[in-house]
C-alpha cells in the first residue's frame, strides 16, 4: 500500500465514530509515538473509509424532511447522523463560535502528524475519545486553564455529536489519560504562578463591604435627584435607576449578570411562603430556563423578599423601575404595555435599553452593566476584580456570615447540577432567603428564624387615593385581564399577564411605604416630584409609617402590643421572656442527661438479655442432644449422659467433654426450635405473598394473625423473627413499606380514637369507598398524610418528635374518615 494512500486511510480511519471503541495506549512520551499506535489499525479496508465519506456526506447533503413519519427504532445509521447533525445546528451560535477555535486547534495537531491534508475540516462528529486523550497527551506542557478550556469545547462538541461509540463515556474528563495530564498540568499551573510571582489574592477580592454595598446604593440614588448634573461618565436618570434595581437584585438573589438582562416581564410573579411570619412573606421571583449551569431547561426560580433596610432593598428598588417606566416616561392613563396578545408583550425586557440589530428586543447589555458597574466601583473607591459577578460572591459570604444553612445558600444560588424534575418545587429556600432580607439570627431572641420576618414599613398600607394616583390603568387592566383568564378561552388565556400585574400592584404599595422612610433625606429625587406626594393624605400616611419603623427599631420580633402598657410592666414581660429561654435550655440540658442515661441502662439491659438467649440456647441443644437415640448397631435405644451443672450453667463457656458433645445438635436449635417443639403442627418453611394483598383488611389480618397453616403474623416476625427474614421470604422491601403504611395508619387511627384495630381498619374501608380511591390510591393518600404530619413538627425536640407526629397523623386520618 502507497504511503499516501495509507495517511489517508489512516486519516479517515482516525476521523471515523468506530475509533472511539478501538484500544489505544495514550501514554507515550513523544508526540511521534502516536503515530506508531496508529499503524495498528492500517489493515482498515478501504470499504470502511468509503462507508465514513458517504457518512459524512449524508451529514451535510441530507435533508432531515427526508425522515419525517419514520419509526425511531427502523432509523439507519445514515439518517441517525443526520438527525445528530441536524440537532448540532440549532445549537447556541454564541457556544459554537466560543468552541472554534479550540477545534482548529485540534485539526491542526493532525495535521502536522500527516494524517490529515492541510485545509482538510474536521467534523465535529470525528471527534472521539481516542483523538481526545491523544490530543492532550500530546499538550501536556500546556496551562491548565488552556487544557480545561479546550476540554469544555471537546465536551460540548461530543455531546452535540454522540456517536454510539462514544456513548459509553458520559463525561470526556473522566477518562484516565485526560485525568491525570490534568492533575499534572494544574500542579505546574499552581507552582508557576508562585515562581512568576502572580496574585496571590486573585479572586479572592471579589465584592465590598457591608458598607460600600449601601455607598453603591446611595451613589446611583443620588443621581435621581432633582437638578442633579453629573458627569459624562454617569449614566441617564432611568439608567442609573435600573442600574441600582439590578444590582441590588443581583446581591440578594445571587444572580448571574446574564439573570438580570435576559429577564422579561411574562417571568416575573409572586410566590407568597405561608409558614413565614409574622408579616406577609412575598417572594418576588424570575423564572429562568437558560440559566449557565442549567443543562436540561428546567424550570429555576430566583427570588428576594424584602430587606428591612430600605436603602438595599431590591424589590423597593424594581417598584422605582415600574412607576418611572410605566407612570412617569409615559401618560399615566395610557402607559399600560399591551396584553391584547401574548405575542405584543412576552418579549418586553424587565431592563429595556436601546434596540440593535444584535439586541432587538432591547434590553440593557452585559457591556452596560460592565461599564457602570466599573464606574461606579472607582467613585466608591472599591477593589474588586469580579465586577458584574461581584455581587453574586458578595452575597453569599454576607448571608453566610449571618447564619444561612450553606445548602439552602447552595439552592439559592442554583449552585444545582442534579437532572431531577423541578415542576413543582420552586427552589425558593425560606430561611436563607429570611437572612438575606436582613435578619440575622442574633435577632430571634430565642424565636424560630422563620417567625423573625418583619418589615415594619410594610405594616402600614397606604390610602386608596394615594394608590389611585399611582398607575390608575392597573387596575382596570387587572380586572380585564382576570376575567379573560377565568371566562375566556383557554387560547387567550394569559397568566403571564396576570401575575406581572398583581407584582405591580404590590410594587406600588411598596413604592409610596419606601418614599416614606426616605422622604426626609431624598425628597429632591426626581421621582418623588409626582403629584401623590403632595396630596393632603401623603402626610398623615408618611408619619405613621415613621411611627412604626421607631416602634420596631431594634429589630426583634414581639408579638405583644407593649405599647399601651406601663414601662415596668413591659420590662416585667422582657425578663420573664429571658428566665423562660433560659429554663428552655436548662430543661434541654436534663434532657440530653437523661438520654444518655436510659441509653447506658439500655444498653445494660439488652447485654443481659443476650446473655440469658445465649444460655437458654446451650441448655437447648443439650436437652436435644441428651434425647435417647436409636443405635444403628443392636437397635436399642440408649440414654445419653445427663449434662453436668458446668455444662447447664455455661461455667467455662468451652466445650463440653460430655458424650452429648459428640452428637450433633437438632436443626434449628434455639428459641425457634422450642417453637417448632411447643406446636409441632408448624411447617418448617412458610411464605408471605404481598401481591395479594388488595385491602385494608387483608393488610390487618396479614400483620396480626397468625395463619392456621403455621405462618407467623408479619408484626411477629418483624418483632421475633431473624433479622433477615425478608431477604429469606424474597420480600421487596418497596412492597413491605407499601402495606406497612396502611398498617401504620390504621394503629395510628385506633389510638388517637381510643379504638380496636378492626374498628380502624372499617373506618379506612368506609373513607375508601366514600372517596372512591382505588387500593394504591388509598396507600398514597395515607402516606401524604404521613409525610404532612411530620413536615408539622420537623424542627421539633427529637424527644417529643415520634409522639406528635403519631397523633398529628392519627387526627389527619380520624378527620378524614368523618362522614
Amino acid at each position: 500500500m502507497a504511503a499516501s494512500s495509507r495517511g489517508a486511510i489512516l486519516g479517515l480511519a482516525l476521523l471515523a465514530p468506530t475509533l472511539a471503541a478501538t484500544e489505544l495506549t495514550v501514554c507515550a512520551a513523544d508526540e511521534d509515538d502516536a503515530y506508531d499506535e496508529l499503524e495498528q489499525i492500517e489493515e482498515l479496508d478501504v470499504e470502511g473509509a468509503a462507508n465514513m465519506e458517504g457518512d459524512e456526506r449524508s451529514d451535510s447533503d441530507s435533508s432531515i424532511s427526508d425522515m419525517e413519519g419514520d419509526d425511531p427504532e427502523d432509523e439507519s445509521p445514515d439518517q441517525t447522523n443526520v438527525i445528530l447533525t441536524k440537532l448540532a445546528a440549532v445549537r447556541s451560535d454564541a457556544t459554537r463560535r466560543l468552541y472554534r477555535a479550540n477545534r482548529k486547534d485540534y485539526q491542526r495537531f493532525w495535521e502536522r502528524r500527516h494524517l490529515l491534508k492541510a485545509g482538510t475540516t474536521v467534523s465535529c462528529a470525528a471527534v472521539t475519545k481516542a483523538g481526545v486523550g491523544k490530543f492532550v497527551v500530546a499538550k501536556r506542557k500546556r496551562s491548565h486553564s488552556w487544557l480545561n478550556n479546550h476540554m469544555k469545547a471537546f465536551q460540548w462538541v461530543f455531546r452535540a455529536y454522540k456517536r454510539p461509540a462514544d456513548a459509553t463515556v458520559p463525561d470526556l474528563r473522566r477518562l484516565a489519560v485526560v485525568e491525570d495530564t490534568m492533575k499534572f498540568a494544574k500542579e505546574k499551573s499552581a507552582n508557576r504562578a508562585k515562581d512568576e510571582y502572580e496574585d496571590r489574592q486573585k479572586g479572592l477580592s471579589a465584592g465590598y463591604s457591608p458598607q460600600e454595598y449601601c455607598q453603591i446604593s446611595e451613589y446611583w440614588l443620588n443621581m435621581l435627584r432633582k437638578g442633579h448634573k453629573g458627569d459624562s461618565r454617569e449614566p441617564p436618570p432611568f439608567t442609573a435607576l435600573q442600574l441600582r434595581a439590578d444590582f441590588l437584585w443581583l446581591n440578594t438573589a445571587l444572580g448571574r449578570g446574564q439573570d438580570a438582562y435576559n429577564r422579561q416581564l411574562p417571568d416575573q410573579f409572586v410566590y407568597n411562603m405561608p409558614y413565614v411570619g409574622p408579616d406577609q412573606a412575598d417572594v418576588f421571583a424570575t423564572v429562568t430556563r437558560n440559566g449557565k449551569t442549567n443543562k436540561n431547561a428546567r424550570a429555576e426560580f430566583i427570588g428576594a423578599l424584602r430587606n428591612r433596610n430600605v436603602m438595599i432593598c431590591c424589590v423597593g428598588a424594581e417598584a422605582m423601575r415600574t412607576i418611572w417606566r410605566f407612570h412617569i416616561e409615559k401618560n399615566p392613563s395610557t402607559s399600560s404595555p399591551d396584553f391584547s396578545s401574548k405575542q405584543s408583550w412576552y418579549d418586553t425586557p424587565v431592563a429595556p435599553g436601546r434596540a440593535t440589530k444584535k439586541n432587538p428586543h432591547g434590553h440593557l447589555t452585559y457591556n452596560t452593566y460592565y461599564k457602570y458597574f466599573r464606574a461606579a466601583f472607582e467613585a466608591n473607591n472599591i477593589s474588586s476584580d469580579k465586577v458584574v459577578h461581584a455581587g453574586r460572591g458578595h452575597g453569599t459570604r454576607a448571608a453566610a456570615a449571618a447564619g444561612a444553612d450553606p445548602r439552602e445558600l447552595q439552592s439559592l444560588g442554583r449552585w444545582t447540577y442534579a437532572n431531577f424534575d423541578m415542576s413543582y418545587l420552586t427552589s425558593l429556600p425560606p430561611k436563607a432567603l429570611v437572612i438575606q432580607a436582613g435578619v440575622n439570627k442574633d435577632d430571634t431572641r430565642g424565636r424560630p428564624l422563620l417567625k423573625s420576618y418583619i418589615v415594619p414599613r410594610g405594616r402600614v398600607q397606604p390610602p386608596d387615593e394615594l394608590l389611585q394616583l399611582l398607575l390608575p390603568w392597573l387596575d382596570a387592566a387587572l380586572a380585564a385581564i382576570k376575567e379573560r383568564n377565568v371566562r375566556g378561552r383557554a387560547s387567550d388565556r394569559d397568566l403571564a399577564a396576570e401575575g406581572v400585574l398583581l407584582r405591580w400592584k404590590k410594587e406600588r404599595v411598596i413604592f409610596l411605604q419606601d418614599a416614606a422612610v426616605l422622604w426626609s433625606a431624598y425628597q429632591d429625587l426626581t421621582i418623588y416630584q409626582l403629584p401623590v406626594f403632595k396630596h393632603p393624605k401623603w402626610e398623615p400616611f408618611r408619619q405613621e409609617v415613621l411611627a412604626m419603623c421607631e416602634r420596631y427599631k431594634d429589630l426583634a420580633v414581639d408579638e405583644v402590643d407593649d405599647s399601651i402598657l406601663p414601662a415596668e410592666v413591659a420590662t416585667a414581660l422582657i425578663a420573664l421572656e429571658e428566665r423562660i429561654i433560659a429554663l428552655h435550655d436548662q430543661l434541654a440540658e436534663v434532657r440530653a442527661q437523661e438520654n444518655a442515661g436510659s441509653r447506658e441502662r439500655e444498653e445494660g439491659l439488652r447485654s443481659a438479655v443476650e446473655e440469658l438467649g445465649r444460655k437458654m440456647d446451650q441448655l437447648t441443644q443439650q436437652v436435644a442432644a441428651a434425647a435417647p437415640t436409636v443405635c444403628t448397631a443392636c437397635g436399642h435405644r440408649h440414654e445419653a449422659p445427663a449434662p453436668s451443672q458446668a455444662e447447664v450453667g455455661g461455667g467455662s463457656g468451652g466445650a463440653s467433654t460430655s458424650g452429648a458433645a459428640n452428637i450433633p445438635p437438632a436443626a434449628g436449635a434455639g428459641r425457634s426450635a422450642q417453637v417448632r417443639r411447643d406446636e409441632p403442627n408448624v411447617p418448617a418453611t412458610v411464605t408471605y405473598d404481598l401481591g395479594g394483598v388488595k385491602s385494608v383488611r387483608d393488610v390487618v389480618d396479614l400483620f396480626e394473625r397468625d395463619d392456621p397453616t403455621g405462618r407467623r403474623s408479619l408484626l411477629w416476625m418483624e418483632e421475633n423473627g431473624p433479622k433477615n427474614w425478608r431477604a429469606q421470604q424474597k420480600i421487596p422491601r418497596q412492597r413491605f413499606d407499601d402495606i406497612k403504611v396502611i398498617y401504620d395508619g390504621v394503629c395510628a387511627l385506633a389510638i388517637y380514637r381510643r379504638r380496636t384495630v378492626e374498628t380502624a381498619a372499617n373506618l379506612l374501608e368506609d373513607l375508601q369507598r366514600r372517596e372512591r380511591f382505588s387500593f394504591r390510591q388509598l396507600r398514597l393518600f395515607i402516606r401524604k398524610k404521613r409525610v404532612e404530619a411530620k413536615e408539622r413538627h420537623k424542627e421539633a425536640v427529637e424527644e417529643v418528635k415520634e409522639a406528635r407526629i403519631e397523633r398529628d397523623f392519627g387526627e389527619m386520618l380520624s378527620a378524614e374518615c368523618s362522614p
